[in-house]
C-alpha cells in the first residue's frame, strides 16, 4: 500500500467519473471482478489464519443470513486437497456464533466453491475470489451467489489486525469496487465487535 494521498485521489476521480459514464441504465448494476486487472500470484498456504472485515459493498441486497457471513471473523484453514475450512465467527443475542464451511477448488487461480451451498435457504451456488492481498494487512475478496435463480454480488475488504492504519486501505478499497462497478452509495464500512474469538 505504498500509493501517495495524491494518487489515490486521482484513481478515484477517474474511477467516479467512468462509473457515472456507464451508469445511464437504471436496475440492478452487474460488476464483475474482471473490471479490476491486477497479477496476483496468489498463494493459499500464506492467506490461511484470521480475517477481520471492514468494509463491504453489495450490488443489491443479499439474503441477510448469506451476507452476514461475510462481515464477521474469517479464519481460514488450508486442507491436504487444497481447499478451505473457513470458520465465521458471528456477533448474535447469544454471544459469539461459530460457523464452518468448506471452499474447494473452482479450478480457475484464487478462485474457491462453497461446497453443500444448498444447506442455506435459497442458494445454490457461491463462488469466492481473492481480488488482491499481501497476505499480511488486507485482502479484498468478490462473491458471487446464485439465491433462488437471481445472481448478487459482493466485495469485502479485510484486514489482518484492527490496529493497523485503516484509511489508506478504505481508499484502496472505494478504488476497487469502483473500478468493478459497484454503486459507490453502497459501499459500507463496519466497526468489529469485540469478545469473540
Amino acid at each position: 500500500m505504498a500509493l501517495g494521498l495524491l494518487q489515490l485521489c486521482l484513481m478515484l476521480l477517474w474511477a467516479l467519473k467512468t462509473q457515472a459514464q456507464n451508469s445511464t441504465t437504471p436496475g440492478v448494476l452487474r460488476p464483475s471482478s474482471d473490471k479490476f486487472i491486477k497479477k496476483l500470484n496468489f498463494e493459499a498456504n500464506k492467506f490461511q489464519g484470521e480475517w477481520k472485515a471492514i468494509g463491504w459493498v453489495q450490488n443489491r441486497f443479499m439474503n441477510a443470513s448469506i451476507s452476514d457471513t461475510f462481515m464477521l471473523s474469517m479464519i481460514f484453514k488450508l486442507k491436504e486437497d487444497h481447499s478451505y475450512n473457513v470458520t465465521s465467527i458471528g456477533h448474535s443475542d447469544h454471544g459469539c456464533t461459530p460457523r464452518t464451511d468448506t471452499f474447494v477448488p473452482s479450478g480457475l487461480p484464487n478462485q474457491y466453491i462453497l461446497k453443500d451451498a444448498q444447506r442455506y435457504q435459497g442458494l445454490q451456488n457461491l463462488t469466492m475470489k481473492v481480488i488482491d492481498t499481501n497476505y499480511n494487512e488486507y485482502a479484498v475478496v468478490f462473491y458471487k451467489a446464485i439465491v433462488n435463480n437471481q445472481e448478487y454480488m459482493e466485495c469485502v475488504l479485510y484486514a489482518r489486525f484492527m490496529e493497523m492504519d485503516l484509511y489508506h486501505l478504505l481508499v484502496y478499497f472505494l478504488y476497487v469496487t469502483l473500478k468493478m462497478e459497484f454503486p459507490h452509495q453502497e459501499i459500507h464500512y463496519t466497526v468489529q465487535k469485540t469478545g469473540c474469538h
